[in-house]
């Protein structure tokens, strides 16, 4: 707790203004979901012909998270979904240079993102620090997330002592399946028709992926110890239907490579927000010793619903 209070202090006096007077860092918003998209923006003062000089990061920032069991905070990453791209602007009649990058966060917490430095003409800029908060995810009301099978205990039937039934009754039982089997041969074998054969009903990707889902919760996993196993089927239910979807693409692809191929083929940003969360979630639990409650793991079983719901109506 004492580490916690010391690192968000010192967040508190390195965002003080007197800190940086011209330049500052900002979060498109303060507070994001795993998984989901945000941009951080870096803004600075200028004249129209100042010259500006920054050497953006190419595949992550680093952020800072405190961290109660050591006396240095924990160093994190922010992935980088876009390149960063930079501008000047006029607003209101005065310039700025603006440089945004558009970032993801795998994990959760209270984020500081350090001061940074741009070179204005010969003049080194500092750019204030700024806060983030990465939940885990939203809480959905009034849903009802799936239907859980009520289960009876069963008293033991009575054991049969088959020695005594075949003793007592061998007789009779073998007379009465001759003559079912007789009656079988004779009126039912011969006639019965190819075509009266129920056919079997094959189930679409989309169906087999619900039906799989539904099932895994019916099992409730998460309350015999057993979490990381359900994330694991859960994630692999998913893949396997972009597998089938898509060809095979993504074996053997990170999760953070599968949601790049998919913006490429035209995802909506709901989808692959869906999607980032879903495999996101299941990556923590299974790699990183993460853990989600109850309401958590509902709400997780019902984006990955709706992930398929909405695959199916593309």
């Amino acid at each position: 707790m004492k580490n916690n209070l010391i690192f968000f202090v010192a967040f508190i006096i390195l965002a003080f203004p007197s800190w940086s007077q011209t330049a500052e860092g900002k979060l498109s918003q303060n507070t994001v979901f795993v998984g989901e998209k945000f941009e951080f923006t870096l803004e600075v003062p200028c004249q129209e012909n100042d010259k500006i000089n920054y050497q953006p990061e190419k595949k992550a920032l680093i952020a800072l998270r405190a961290n109660v069991k050591k006396t240095t905070p924990d160093k994190l990453k922010l992935e980088l979904l876009e390149p960063f791209v930079f501008s000047k602007e006029k607003i209101q009649g005065k310039y700025y240079w603006q440089g945004k990058y558009s970032l993801i966060c795998f994990d959760t917490g209270y984020f500081v993102l350090p001061p940074t430095t741009v070179k204005l003409n010969q003049t080194t800029i500092e750019i204030s620090p700024a806060l983030l908060r990465v939940n885990l995810m939203a809480k959905k009301k009034n849903i009802d997330i799936y239907d859980i099978q009520e289960n009876f205990a069963q008293l033991p039937a009575d054991e049969l002592n088959w020695k005594t039934l075949v003793k007592d009754y061998g007789l009779w039982i073998l007379l009465v399946a001759a003559i079912v089997a007789t009656l079988y041969f004779a009126f039912f074998y011969k006639k019965k028709k190819p075509e009266e054969i129920a056919p079997v009903i094959s189930l679409t990707p989309f169906d087999k992926a619900k039906k799989d889902l539904n099932e895994l919760m019916e099992k409730q996993m998460w309350r015999n110890d057993l979490e990381k196993e359900h994330f694991t089927e859960l994630s692999l239910i998913i893949r396997n239907l972009l597998n089938t979807q898509y060809k095979d693409q993504f074996v053997g692809k990170t999760s953070f490579e599968i949601q790049l191929i998919l913006r490429k083929e035209h995802f909506s940003a709901q989808l692959l927000t869906d999607l980032g969360l879903i495999l996101n979630v299941s990556d923590m639990v299974k790699f990183a010793q993460s853990s989600v409650q109850e309401e958590g793991i509902q709400a997780i079983y019902a984006k990955a619903v709706d992930f398929v719901n909405e695959m199916e109506k593309r």
